[in-house]
């Protein structure tokens, strides 16, 4: 006898995302539950820890904290990970399931989930889950500002790890179409020591996003001033050039 919310243990541990399981769990765990629970469930399932704050956000409502212990009481599989309620976790079973059926049904909310919840980590200081998941949003342009956000404390600190990390999941034609992605290939490829040609084509392409008139515009306008910034680090224009950037790019910034 099964208890409602529970794996059969018989041949079950291991599977995985194995089909027999995800069968189970969508006829035996989560067709009793009525479509507003499961669509909760399936919509919260691209998160390792679910706090009621993350849910009320990426989902835009305002009773998680109710629903979550109640779908608890409901399911073995909704683990509380303290007494207070304040964090839950998905039994790694039901997760998958529940990310198969959102990819399965619902894939247009996916990108939306992504990107209302990279915002919500950054505020709790979890850098790399916000890009991660800005970047599994495929919004580039919201990419683009989270991992140049934190690029200045990499370069501060003199650590490239972080970045480097950050655009190895980025396809280079995403990089080089978005500017500030393109701004921190510069930074990353300075900071690596990378050879003359690589720290020039990034930098070249960031020009080309600033526009012809940077120079003048790096006086005014903040994306022309760091492009201002790294061409005197990079050393490209001369002496002559770096002391004008170093007039114009303080006020741009």
């Amino acid at each position: 006898g099964t208890r409602v919310g529970e794996v059969p243990a018989a041949g079950a541990r291991g599977l995985g995302a194995d089909q027999s399981i995800r069968d189970y769990l969508r006829t035996q765990v989560l067709a009793p539950l009525d479509e507003e629970e499961r669509s909760f469930l399936r919509r919260t399932s691209l998160f390792e820890t679910v706090t009621p704050d993350l849910c009320d956000t990426v989902l835009e409502r305002d009773d998680s904290a109710a629903m979550l212990p109640a779908l608890h009481r409901r399911l073995q599989l909704v683990v509380p990970l303290d007494r207070a309620g304040t964090a839950y976790r998905y039994h790694h079973l039901l997760g998958e399931a529940l990310a198969a059926d959102l990819a399965e049904h619902d894939r247009a909310a996916v990108a939306q989930l992504h990107a209302r919840a990279a915002p919500w980590y950054l505020r709790q200081g979890q850098i790399d889950e916000a890009i991660r998941h800005a970047t599994e949003s495929g919004d580039l342009v919201l990419t683009g500002q989270l991992v140049f956000l934190c690029v200045p404390l990499a370069v501060g600190i003199g650590n490239p790890d972080r970045p480097a990390r950050w655009l190895a999941a980025i396809p280079e034609s995403d990089i080089a179409a978005e500017r500030w992605l393109t701004l921190s290939a510069c930074w990353l490829a300075i900071m690596l020591g990378d050879d003359t040609d690589g720290v020039t084509l990034w930098l070249l392409r960031a020009q080309q996003h600033a526009g012809p008139t940077w120079r003048v515009d790096s006086a005014t306008e903040e994306y022309a001033a760091h492009v201002a910034v790294v061409a005197m680090v990079a050393g490209r224009g001369g002496i002559d050039e770096t002391v004008e950037l170093a007039a114009r790019a303080p006020r741009g910034l």
